[in-house]
């Protein structure tokens, strides 16, 4: 982080205006954006791995002012534009929602495994959707939020929600 900081790197907004080389037709659109910005001619962000850049840490709300600004000015390429009638506050979760399905990917968990989440917060919740949807054999979803339980179930896969408390556990799973 570099500071003073403004923060808000999970955002959603609507394109007030442009700039040069941006076509007009974004301004008044509804958008997210990423929040790395990758140098695009590395080795790492040809190969993909955006978030590895070489040539270093750049990123809306960290090292850059983030949406909690008056304005947030971010490189075209990183926006990516919405339906008109897209909610903005439910759009501002695709941020950490596409960090975890990446994650998810990356775990390269096999359909009939065992597989864990640990965290029941908004990123565990999003973590157990994904992996849910790769067919686990069991899904185990650890965390102290109990309130979370019925939400991490869903439709699926069995799942289970044990309750424990922050001090240190032993499982035999």
């Amino acid at each position: 982080m570099r500071y003073p900081l403004t923060p808000g790197h999970e955002w959603s907004g609507t394109v007030e205006r442009v700039g040069a080389g941006v076509p007009d037709s974004l301004a008044g659109r509804k958008v997210v954006g990423e929040g790395f910005r990758n140098c695009q001619v590395c080795d790492r962000c040809h190969a993909g791995e955006t978030t590895l850049c070489s040539a270093g840490y750049e990123e809306t709300g960290f090292t850059r002012p983030g949406a909690m600004a008056a304005t947030l000015t971010l490189p075209a390429r990183l926006l990516h534009v919405l339906p008109d009638d897209a909610d903005l506050s439910a759009a501002a979760l695709l941020e950490p929602a596409a960090c975890i399905a990446a994650a998810a990917l990356k775990a390269n968990a096999v359909p009939g495994e065992r597989v864990a989440v640990v965290g029941t917060g908004t990123l565990g919740m999003f973590a157990a959707q994904f992996l849910r949807a790769g067919s686990p054999a069991e899904l185990l979803v650890v965390g102290t939020r109990g309130d979370r339980e019925a939400l991490s179930r869903g439709t699926g896969p069995p799942i289970s929600v044990p309750r424990t408390s922050r001090s240190r556990t032993t499982s035999t799973w």
